[in-house]
């Protein structure tokens, strides 16, 4: 019993000692955390343990010695031994990925030859809780230069990408997080001839998105059974429905694309050709979709009930191929040249960036507008104005031939009837289209505001789950329809069937 005691004693006072002693290692300044610090080594001591760094003279009680140092990812690596001073308590710091007197090139290289004359007139601006305030670069900070760096892909930030606060932390705009000293730092950048003051910050890696990928693999099943079922449907087999299935096949592949892109399955060298064949091919899909629109408008632009042949169908769908994948090539090739010769480091705001953050084309900034969303709004609104025009007139169509339908059915009737069908078909799919990608485009507008970016959250998956939506909005009420059709026909022909049998027995 005694022993046992001893043991426990003795058990006790070493975990004891170790908590201790690593209370001692976490405060060796005490409230001071380690990238509020400077290295001290090189710096003026006075006889007081006073030292002076930078113009700024940090007491003995805000100075400690240290044997390591704290990495970006919360490991610590051990060092020799060496004073460290709490300075950032004293004066503004700003957190350099370089030594002060270095500056890094675009390939993110610290390189020497900053003079300090070359720091002349550059402000940066500090966010404080009552106002923000401009700060020369060079007088009014205390530079920390010499702490690890963030990470070895770093990537430059615009100013207009982000806020410095005064407590060091750095606010980025794209997905409003706020980062600490370890994860991002700030470096003047050389431009050319120029220098520009931007912050760094490491790239944003995630894993796949689940739901992204359970909405767009359902996605795609949904479209290829909607494809089988236009190609084996006798009665669809004419030149709305071939342009219908050009538009889901592009559908269908600018999907795959995303899929990919969402699982991270490109390399390096496949990435940015996956993200301009989606490109290409979402576009090819909406300039589908003005087709099916010119088509389906042109055919109910008057308040009539004869049906419009399509002549020489093959010729007309060579003529409209040319622009439903023409149009889209032509701004793939934009995007792919501006992407090429157009400067990273300089232009950025202005590139459409595939392959920058993603394998897609870039949405963290306005120019997703120019490229995407603006030619996507374009076709919205064509289509938009098209089916409005000629929604004005189905309604009458539709009561003649009804009216018609009452009498005797003839070819005509039942052909407008047909192509009051895919009419309908082409409504519902713009309202899928058309409400879908304007859900993401009004998403992308306010995705800076927190309680809009919220309320338009599942816009994404409505986008993503397009082909699904077709197929049950689409086509499952079409298969629906035929089977109660040929049930009803059975029903029919059955109950005929004993009524013959007992008009023959009663004429023998």
């Amino acid at each position: 019993m005694e022993l046992a005691l001893r043991r426990s004693t003795t058990g006790f006072l070493c975990l004891l000692l170790v908590i201790l002693e690593g209370h001692k290692v976490k405060t060796d300044i005490a409230g001071c955390h380690f990238y509020d610090t400077v290295n001290l080594t090189s710096s003026q001591k006075f006889e007081n343990g006073s030292y002076f760094y930078q113009g700024v003279e940090i007491t003995p009680n805000r100075t400690g010695e240290y044997s390591h140092v704290l990495l970006p990812d919360g490991d610590r690596e051990s060092v020799k031994s060496h004073w460290r001073g709490c300075v950032c308590q004293l004066k503004t710091c700003i957190r350099l990925c370089c030594p002060p007197n270095q500056y890094m090139t675009p390939d993110n290289v610290c390189v020497d030859g900053l003079e300090e004359e070359t720091w002349s007139d550059h402000y940066v601006d500090i966010t404080s809780e009552n106002d923000t305030k401009s700060l020369d670069f060079h007088k009014d900070f205390v530079h920390q230069g010499h702490l690890p760096q963030p990470c070895s892909d770093l990537y430059n930030l615009y100013k207009n990408e982000g806020i410095l606060f005064e407590n060091g932390t750095f606010l980025r705009h794209y997905d409003n997080k706020h980062l600490t000293k370890q994860e991002y730092c700030i470096q003047p950048l050389k431009f050319n001839d120029s220098i520009q003051i931007l912050p760094f910050n490491c790239a944003i890696k995630s894993g796949p998105d689940w739901g992204k990928t359970v909405a767009i693999s359902t996605s795609i099943v949904g479209i290829v059974v909607t494809i089988a079922v236009f190609c084996l449907t006798e009665k669809l087999r004419n030149f709305d429905s071939i342009c219908l299935i050009s538009y889901m096949v592009c559908l269908g592949l600018g999907s795959l694309m995303q899929l990919l892109d969402s699982w991270q399955i490109p390399t390096s060298t496949l990435c940015e050709p996956t993200g301009y064949l989606g490109y290409f091919f979402i576009m090819a899909a909406f300039c589908w979709l003005s087709v099916i629109s010119w088509y389906a408008g042109k055919r109910f632009a008057k308040k009539q009930t004869n049906v419009i042949r399509i002549t020489n169908p093959g010729k007309k769908y060579l003529v409209n191929s040319g622009y439903a994948l023409g149009m889209p090539a032509l701004l793939t090739i934009a995007v792919v040249l501006l992407d090429y010769f157009l400067d990273k480091d300089e232009y950025e705001a202005w590139m459409p960036g595939v392959g920058i953050f993603n394998c897609w084309i870039k949405t963290q900034d306005w120019s997703a507008m120019i490229y995407l969303y603006g030619p996507i709004l374009i076709v919205i609104t064509y289509n938009m104005t098209v089916f409005v025009k000629a929604a004005t007139n189905i309604v009458t169509i539709k009561m003649n031939t009804m009216k018609s339908c009452r009498s005797e059915e003839s070819h005509a009737s039942r052909g407008v009837y047909s192509e009051m069908q895919i009419f309908m078909i082409c409504v519902k799919l713009f309202l899928i289209m058309g409400v879908s990608w304007s859900l993401v485009i009004i998403s992308y507008l306010v995705e800076n505001d927190d309680l809009w970016r919220t309320i338009f959250l599942p816009s994404d998956l409505i986008n993503h789950s397009q082909g699904t939506i077709i197929l049950v909005v689409v086509v499952l009420p079409a298969i629906l329809k035929s089977k109660s059709k040929k049930a009803a026909e059975s029903r029919s022909v059955a109950s005929r069937v004993p009524l013959t049998r007992t008009s023959d027995s009663t004429s023998a």
